[in-house]
């Protein structure tokens, strides 16, 4: 009886300490694979200087910078920490066109801050640098997403295009008391500005988000919806009605009661 004992006894240690050693693979493996890197793109797609961010599993970067056919591009590398990424050593690598005054931008080290941004409607992270800001291209918020920004809790949507079927106002923010956005529909870069406080019928937008719950806005009941559009908006800080404008996609809230979708799936 004593040896059966013995025998249980040994079984059961060694039992125990094969469990304890699979953990501790098991962590080690799952260490290793949380802290390896992988490649990423980071882009700000939608001005008219774009700038786009390319790192791959070595931690070694280039950033490109374009405005109309000029160019820019440096290599980099970079060390990938929770809430910021250190960039160093930036070299130039090439310029082309007439792309000047880069160098501004890329001290020989910089350092961006990396976020989770709830209120971003498209994309999951957000880079902040000194003078740039970009995007994860590969962590896309998925439709059908609870979101949230200072003034509104939104969800986003399958992205729809189309127009107002009035003369609309463009909000800050879901409200009738929010401030209001101006819209310049010069329609080439060098015309004179024409600035109005409202969107006029017909303009083309893209429905990418809409406010949780439908209101009462003018007696009918609607969502909320943020749109993009494209907008005039001038090159640097000369904002002056004769000088030189640039298109740029902007975003506004507006009432869902005066637009009009090309598609009936309005989510």
């Amino acid at each position: 009886m004593v040896k059966i004992y013995q025998k249980v006894l040994i079984s059961l240690i060694f039992l125990v300490t094969a469990c304890k050693t699979s953990q501790v693979k098991t962590k080690d493996a799952n260490v290793a694979s949380a802290t390896k890197p992988t490649a990423e793109l980071w882009q700000d797609s939608e001005r008219f200087t774009k700038v786009k961010i390319s790192i791959n599993e070595k931690n070694q970067a280039t950033l490109e910078f374009t405005l109309f056919e000029a160019g820019a591009k440096y290599s980099s590398l970079v060390r990938r920490l929770p809430d910021n990424y250190e960039f160093a050593n930036l070299k130039k690598i090439y310029h082309s066109g007439e792309l000047t005054g880069t160098e501004r931008f890329l001290p020989t080290k910089m350092r961006c801050r990396v976020i989770e941004d709830s209120s971003n409607p498209l994309y999951m992270r957000t880079m902040e640098c000194e003078n740039f800001r970009v995007y994860s291209l590969h962590e896309r918020v998925p439709i059908g997403s609870n979101r949230i920004s200072s003034n509104a809790q939104f969800v986003t949507i399958k992205p729809l295009k189309g127009e107002p079927v009035t003369n609309v106002v463009l909000r800050l923010n879901p409200s009738v008391t929010a401030s209001r956005k101006k819209l310049n529909i010069s329609k080439s870069t060098v015309e004179p500005a024409v600035f109005l406080n409202y969107m006029p019928k017909g303009y083309s937008i893209r429905a990418i988000a809409r406010t949780e719950d439908k209101v009462s806005v003018d007696q009918a009941s609607d969502y909320w919806y943020l749109i993009e559009y494209v907008n005039m908006v001038p090159l640097g800080a000369d904002a002056r009605p004769d000088g030189f404008f640039l298109e740029e996609t902007e975003q506004a809230w507006v009432f869902g009661h005066y637009l009009k979708f090309e598609s009936n799936n309005q989510n």
